[in-house]
C-alpha cells in the first residue's frame, strides 16, 4: 500500500510538471511568432520607403535574419527564432531611419534647388521687364522726335506755300545815253568884235 501510494504520488508529480511545461513551451512559440510578425512588418515598411535603394546592405541582412527566424521556428528552435526575428527588426529599423534621413536630405536639396531656380527665374523676369521698359521709353522718344520732325516739315511746307503765293518785286532798269558835241569856234579877224556861240544838242534817248 505505501509503495502504491508512492508510485501514485510520483505519477501525479510528473503530470504536474508536464502540465506546467506545456504553457511555457507554448509561450515561447507565441513569443517567437509575434517577434517574427513584427520583423516582417518592419522589413516590408523598409521596402516601401525605398530602404533597399539607399541601404541595400542593411535590408539584405534584415531579410536574411527574418528568413532564419522563420526556419528556426519551423525547426522548433523557438528562442533562436525569437533572437533572429529581433535582429531582423533592429536591422529594418536602422534601414528605415537611414532611408528617411536620405529622403529628408534629398527634399532639402530639392527645395534649395527650387529656391535658386525661382530666384534665377525672377531675376530673368526682372531683367526682361527692364529691357521692355527701356524699349518702350526708346519708342516714346522716337515717336516724339518723329512728331517734332513732322511739325517742322509742316511749318516748312506752309512757309514754302506762302512764299509761292507772294508776287515777286518788279525791278526797273534805267539806261542813260549821253552824247557829247564839240563846240565850234569861229575865228574873227583882229579889230573886230567876236561873238562865240556854243551850240549843244540834247542827247536823244533811244526808244
Amino acid at each position: 500500500m505505501p509503495r502504491l501510494s508512492l508510485l501514485s504520488g510520483g505519477v501525479a508529480a510528473s503530470a504536474l510538471l508536464m502540465m506546467g511545461a506545456v504553457p511555457a513551451i507554448a509561450g515561447k512559440a507565441e513569443r517567437a511568432r509575434s517577434a517574427i510578425d513584427q520583423a516582417k512588418a518592419k522589413v516590408d515598411a523598409a521596402d516601401k520607403v525605398g530602404a533597399s535603394m539607399n541601404t541595400p546592405g542593411l535590408t539584405a541582412r534584415a531579410d536574411a535574419a527574418l528568413a532564419r527566424a522563420q526556419e528556426d521556428l519551423k525547426s522548433g528552435h523557438k528562442e533562436d527564432a525569437f533572437d533572429a526575428a529581433t535582429q531582423a527588426s533592429e536591422l529594418a529599423d536602422t534601414a528605415i531611419g537611414q532611408a528617411q534621413k536620405s529622403h529628408a536630405e534629398q527634399l532639402h536639396a530639392a527645395q534649395n534647388n527650387a529656391a535658386q531656380t525661382g530666384a534665377a527665374a525672377q531675376a530673368a523676369v526682372d531683367s526682361a521687364n527692364q529691357r521692355a521698359d527701356a524699349a518702350t521709353q526708346a519708342a516714346n522718344d522716337a515717336s516724339q522726335r518723329a512728331d517734332a520732325a513732322s511739325q517742322a516739315a509742316s511749318a516748312a511746307a506752309e512757309q514754302a506755300a506762302a512764299a509761292r503765293a507772294t508776287p515777286a518785286p518788279t525791278t526797273t532798269t534805267v539806261t542813260t545815253h549821253t552824247t557829247a558835241h564839240k563846240a565850234r569856234v569861229v575865228r574873227v579877224p583882229a579889230g573886230s568884235t567876236t561873238n562865240t556861240t556854243v551850240t549843244t544838242t540834247p542827247a536823244t534817248t533811244p526808244q
